[in-house]
């Protein structure tokens, strides 16, 4: 992913393969979707890089009993931890 068509490339893609009835991901729909993080793509690249590096500081996974991924299958492994 490279800029900002490349973001709105990755949403569009994601929001078909999500979607039952792709009709609606149209252009204005995925500008909709992604001017925010197009507006200041640095920011939003920097932010992004932040969470990445961010680490909590205790396990949350006991809080989430049910954690649903998917076709609603219970994740039923737990995070991996650093």
């Amino acid at each position: 992913m490279v800029g900002s068509a490349g973001l709105r490339g990755r949403v569009r893609s994601s929001l078909v393969r999500a979607s039952g009835d792709p009709a609606w991901v149209t252009d204005e729909a995925i500008a909709r979707y992604t001017e925010g993080a197009t507006a200041d793509f640095g920011a939003t690249l920097l932010a992004f890089m932040a969470m990445a590096e961010s680490h909590e500081g205790r396990s949350r996974w006991r809080e989430w009993p049910s954690v649903l991924v998917g076709e609603g299958r219970p994740l039923r492994r737990p995070c991996a931890r650093r």
